[in-house]
């Protein structure tokens, strides 16, 4: 708890009303202003409180117990929403990648297929009309010049000239 003072004389003027000529009373107040960072005032200013005003001094304390309840409270939510937050992050982030990984395998199983089919074709048709082998040799690149592009533009394959981590 850090505390600055800064004392300064004030005069206060009272007026005596047992005195019947109305005689002016001067009093020297010490005014006393302090920078409190706690959220309650240290004993001898709430003892000066209740001088002033009784029942203030409690007042106070309960006033700083409910306020730091309230704080708590709102933080604890604060951090309930946080964790709910995080939570729902991981689980979009997990569905992502499972989205990914599954897109990925379909391509990956349509692309088996479609080869699989075009060199089942030219099979078929060097055999059925060896004639025309222009249509099986046609139908045999394609799978074949499917395999190449995949390799060639593979993203996780190393570019030259790319920098090494």
């Amino acid at each position: 708890m850090s505390k600055k003072t800064k004392n300064t004389p004030a005069k206060r003027s009272k007026t005596n009303p047992a005195s019947s000529q109305n005689h002016i009373v001067q009093e020297q107040i010490h005014v006393q202003e302090q920078l409190i960072e706690t959220n309650i005032f240290p004993p001898d200013v709430l003892r000066q409180f209740d001088n002033l005003v009784p029942g203030t001094a409690k007042q106070l304390i309960e006033d700083a117990r409910e306020e730091t309840k309230r704080r708590r409270d709102r933080e604890e939510k604060v951090l309930e929403a946080n964790i709910k937050a995080q939570e729902k992050n991981f689980s979009l982030i997990k569905n992502r990648d499972k989205a990914v990984a599954r897109s990925g395998y379909l391509g990956q199983a349509a692309g088996f297929l479609v080869c699989l089919t075009c060199i089942g074709s030219a099979l078929y048709l060097g055999i059925k009309s060896p004639e025309y082998w222009e249509i099986p040799v046609a139908l045999a690149a394609i799978p074949t010049a499917a395999t190449i592009q995949a390799f060639r533009l593979n993203p996780f394959s190393k570019k030259k000239g790319s920098r090494k981590e």
